[in-house]
């Protein structure tokens, strides 16, 4: 606790000290510090990144992308089983080498899996849908119906709380 407290107050100590070198003047009436002393003290980066670019002309930008960089691989079986290359096979017939073109933009991260209360809460809602439409064919369904539509409401309810609980 304490060792948190000396660290804020160490840190808004350090802040204010920075920001009081715009604010307080030095002898001849200017601050000490102000935003174009600052601009000067950062170094100018363009003839490094124009060096870089004219030693390693062969890396291609990533941000530069053009339809005409997508991966293309070739799949084929013989007697040894599957193979893939990026080059086609020279002794196997063109009608059994399949083409793969593979897109460097497509995205390969699986998605986050849900909770298992959201999981618990839509079985839940597809179960009771699932017995609703089968008994709306009736002349009596019309009442459970509305009696579905109620568990339901009362289902997103319960859900509303536990999202509002979790905050």
């Amino acid at each position: 606790m304490a060792l948190k407290l000396f660290l804020k107050l160490s840190l808004a100590l350090l802040v204010i000290a920075f920001s009081g070198l715009f604010v307080l003047k030095n002898p001849d009436g200017q601050p000490w510090l102000n935003v174009n002393d600052l601009k000067s003290m950062i170094p100018d980066f363009s003839s490094l990144t124009n060096q870089v670019k004219t030693l390693t002309p062969d890396i291609k930008n990533p941000l530069n992308k053009d339809d005409s960089e997508k991966t293309v691989a070739y799949k084929w079986q013989d007697e040894n089983g599957w193979h893939y290359s990026s080059q086609p096979p020279s002794n196997i017939p063109e009608d059994q080498v399949t083409t793969i073109i593979v897109d460097p933009d497509t995205n390969l991260i699986p998605a986050i899996p849900t909770s298992t209360h959201t999981k618990k809460s839509a079985h839940k809602l597809t179960e009771k849908k699932s017995k609703t439409s089968s008994e709306t064919e009736t002349s009596g369904g019309i009442n459970q119906m509305l009696e579905e539509a109620n568990n339901v409401q009362n289902l997103m309810n319960e859900r509303t709380q536990t999202l509002e609980d979790q905050l």
